[in-house]
């Protein structure tokens, strides 16, 4: 999801829920506020563009050369995300407390909090598989606190077997 390690968010709310095939899961809704120019534009140009635009009142040296744009008051995204590898800190500088595998990203939003201040809010949700002592323990010890997250495509495990036989196969 994004390219920087240790990014901010607060989990602001958990969802447990059982498939039809009994599998656990966990709904992390995560917050990254404030969501600023730099990590949008890790989600990709069109997001970028669609949020920011270039500060008009750029007279004051000290003023952002990007802002917000202020028509935008919440927008959501449908981005191509590959199933993730997050790793989880209570600080930076700390080693991982907890690696979470094949997490799911869905649901991303992006809101202006107050309707006065030129300032977004980034806020997805976590699909988490609860099967690992990591995923349980996070889910349960850090929520309604605020972790770094770092985020890592997964690749998809081959059945290694069924390749090897059909390279076998082919001889």
């Amino acid at each position: 999801m994004f390219l920087s390690p240790h990014v901010p968010c607060l989990l602001k709310s958990a969802t447990l829920k059982l498939t039809k095939d009994e599998t656990r899961l966990a709904l992390v809704t995560c917050v990254v506020e404030p969501f600023r120019r730099e990590l949008a534009a890790e989600l990709g140009v069109d997001v970028v563009e669609h949020l920011f635009c270039q500060n008009p009142d750029r007279r004051d040296a000290e003023a952002p050369a990007w802002i917000p744009r202020p028509e935008i008051t919440e927008i959501g995204f449908a981005l191509p995300l590959s199933r993730q590898l997050v790793g989880v800190v209570e600080h930076p500088e700390l080693p991982s407390a907890y690696e979470l595998r094949d997490v799911g990203i869905e649901k991303i939003r992006v809101a202006r909090p107050d309707p006065e201040l030129p300032r977004l809010a980034l806020s997805f949700v976590l699909v988490i598989v609860l099967e690992s002592k990591d995923a349980i323990n996070f889910v349960v010890h850090d929520f309604g606190r605020l972790v770094y997250l770092t985020f890592a495509a997964m690749q998809r495990d081959l059945p290694l077997d069924a390749v090897a036989a059909s390279a076998l196969s082919d001889r």
